[in-house]
């Protein structure tokens, strides 16, 4: 009987060490493991990055359309949108578009 308890716990004390090497071998060289926090916070401040020139350019983007409201129509604006679109430009003009 005592071959029986010793076998058993050589066998119980394969699989934990079984285990903890699968575990460890997880934490370590999978897509989700330690060597991928790298990786994913340079995602995290590209992201960071495109979200700050998004904001900007909706800041802008706003700041334009309510120049364009019905209940303030800028009449420069009215005037630059529509020269824009038709193409209605004198000769001794200069047009900076800053877009």
């Amino acid at each position: 009987m005592y071959w029986l308890r010793k076998s058993g716990q050589m066998t119980l004390n394969i699989i934990m060490v079984t285990l903890l090497w699968f575990f460890a071998l997880q934490l370590t060289s999978t897509d989700r493991g330690l060597t991928s926090i790298g990786p994913i916070n340079e995602k995290i401040v590209t992201a960071q990055a495109e979200h700050d020139r998004l904001k900007v350019e909706e800041t802008f983007l706003r700041q334009k359309n309510a120049l364009l409201s019905s209940d303030a129509i800028d009449p420069d604006m009215l005037g630059e949108l529509a020269r824009k679109k038709n193409g209605l430009y004198a000769d001794d003009e200069m047009v900076i578009f800053i877009d």
